[in-house]
């Protein structure tokens, strides 16, 4: 199966398997346990994502 992605999109789910493997974390892990991991609430882990997409180069 291939999908479409640009450099960007490659580029940012490489790393976020990288962080996964560095904090621990299952490549699967949902966001209520990525939140809990960070002691944060998923409403805060909703908000950081939120006020941190605007640096990512893709939404």
């Amino acid at each position: 199966m291939s999908v479409e992605m640009t450099a960007e999109e490659v580029s940012i789910m490489i790393r976020a398997r990288q962080l996964f493997r560095e904090k621990g974390l299952v490549p699967n892990a949902d966001i209520s346990e990525i939140c809990q991991a960070a002691g944060i609430s998923r409403k805060t882990g909703y908000q950081w994502a939120e006020k941190h997409a605007e640096n990512w180069p893709v939404k």
